[in-house]
């Protein structure tokens, strides 16, 4: 993921780190060219002709152009933002969103800080980060400028190291990757052999299984990994490692909060967020690393792998349902599951797809980091799904 150093306002720091804080965005100015995808701005140049012109007396608006242009088309969700008040590195934010247009001005001073994206606060050190992104900014950019991108890119690792300085009592405890039988002391481990290519472990909750909150056993089935900038492999350990920072720990993230707000109806607070993945278990379909950006596929064979590594975690826990996050790898399931259909569940305009694998009833959502994916819309048939498992059961 790159790193961006952004200068809230040149002449009110203070209030626009205020203002990015309560609204939970970032934003730039030049509102005035307006929409910079609508009014098909696709250059550099063109975006600094547009600021030209609606800025007659500004002298910096080669700069703007360069600055809007990264804010819009290069800057990405996931990227991680230093906000500076000029004389000192505030603050870190993550990028959530795509590049939107406020058409109309802000309250004064901010005015025309129009161009905006949504991000959150990530509780990590801003100097500590600008070191880890090289302590410098790419060739050709100067310091001066508004926004700048910084040398290195991070990698989800870095982000975790500076959070928790790899100090494991830092972190809310997890079950290891020891799978214990709901109701039942019998434990079992899941060995990678030639016949189990099973390589990123699970994550299983202390409560997963009829003490969860919905008095089942609920597997969230995710995707994949990707490996951004590491040489090394990532570990085994990678799902439970993600969960006690992002999820259960101090940090927060889009597709973390929105999983659990998808589940439960509400933006968790700390407690609830623990509670909630002490209840499920999480397993990563892929079991390979998926290139090292969030835009990228896994492969044809990368797929096909996967099949013989779900089927023994499918045995190990034995859920009682499962929810595929993303319409991608619900494609991508094994044949003998996508082809035992389950009821079609509506709720709130929204269908949700089911499935039989075995006696565990798999039902698929839209991916919650897609663009456009609300957890309110989604959080009704999702309760429904829940219900409709419940009622087998006890049937």
């Amino acid at each position: 993921m790159n790193v961006w150093r952004l200068i809230t306002h040149h002449d009110n720091p203070e209030y626009a780190l205020q203002w990015f804080k309560k609204k939970s965005r970032i934003a730039i100015g030049w509102g005035k060219i307006g929409n910079i995808t609508h009014n098909k701005y696709s250059s550099t140049e063109d975006i600094s002709l547009a600021i030209k012109m609606e800025y007659p007396d500004v002298s910096n608006s080669m700069i703007g152009g360069i600055c809007l242009y990264d804010f819009c088309y290069n800057m990405q969700p996931g990227d991680l933002i230093i906000l500076s008040t000029g004389s000192k590195r505030e603050l870190v934010m993550e990028v959530e969103g795509e590049y939107e247009f406020n058409k109309y001005p802000e309250e004064k001073p901010l005015g025309d800080y129009q161009h905006q994206r949504k991000a959150c606060i990530l509780p990590l050190d801003s100097d500590e980060l600008w070191k880890t992104a090289g302590s410098a900014i790419v060739e050709g950019q100067s310091i001066r400028w508004p926004l700048v991108q910084c040398k290195n890119p991070v990698s989800t690792s870095n982000i975790i190291e500076l959070i928790c300085g790899k100090k494991e009592e830092q972190i809310p405890n997890s079950t290891s990757i020891v799978l214990e039988e709901p109701n039942s002391s019998v434990a079992n481990s899941i060995q990678i052999t030639s016949d189990n290519p099973v390589y990123f472990d699970p994550w299983i909750g202390s409560n997963y299984g009829s003490d969860s909150n919905w008095g089942i056993s609920l597997l969230i089935l995710g995707e994949s990994y990707y490996n951004d900038y590491q040489k090394d492999p990532l570990p085994k350990s990678w799902t439970s490692d993600l969960i006690k920072h992002w999820g259960i720990g101090t940090g927060k993230h889009q597709f973390w909060t929105k999983t659990v707000k998808t589940l439960t109806g509400s933006i968790p607070d700390q407690q609830e967020r623990i509670d909630f993945w002490q209840s499920v278990a999480h397993y990563v379909y892929v079991q390979d690393q998926v290139g090292s950006g969030p835009r990228e596929r896994p492969s044809k064979q990368m797929w096909q792998n996967a099949h013989l590594a779900f089927k023994h975690i499918m045995s190990a826990l034995k859920p009682a349902c499962v929810l595929v996050i993303g319409k991608e790898l619900w494609k991508n399931l094994p044949p003998e599951t996508v082809n035992a259909t389950g009821p079609l569940l509506c709720e709130n305009g929204k269908t949700m797809q089911t499935a039989f694998y075995g006696t565990a009833l798999m039902g698929s959502i839209m991916h919650v980091s897609a663009t456009g994916y609300s957890a309110e819309q989604w959080h009704p048939v999702v309760t429904k799904f829940l219900a409709e498992v419940k009622e087998r059961q006890i049937a």
